[in-house]
């Protein structure tokens, strides 16, 4: 069973709360009316390494849910993926599970 979930947009540029040790998160990028769907893919490939073919898959997630869950991990890491969001013009959410 999973724990609550806390979703908060990610647009600060630092972190102002502390973390537990151990503490996982999830990181949900969302759509936007701004960036093609073609550089979200490439973004994905880009930061994450993705194959075109999943690149392709979770950008169309992104398209047609809303958001995606891009990849999970501890807080701290998950806020750095964040961040690098951020610098290539993609909106995003942090998901820390408690």
């Amino acid at each position: 069973m999973m724990g609550d979930v806390h979703i908060a947009p990610y647009e600060q540029t630092h972190v102002d709360v502390m973390h537990a040790h151990g503490e996982q998160a999830a990181l949900l990028i969302l759509n936007d009316p701004i960036n093609t769907m073609n550089y979200v893919a490439w973004v994905f490939m880009r930061h994450f390494g993705f194959s075109k073919a999943r690149a392709h898959e979770l950008m169309m997630r992104v398209h047609t849910q809303g958001q995606a869950r891009i990849t999970q991990g501890s807080v701290e890491k998950i806020e750095q993926d964040a961040k690098a969001m951020t610098t290539y013009g993609l909106r995003s959410r942090v998901v820390v599970e408690q």
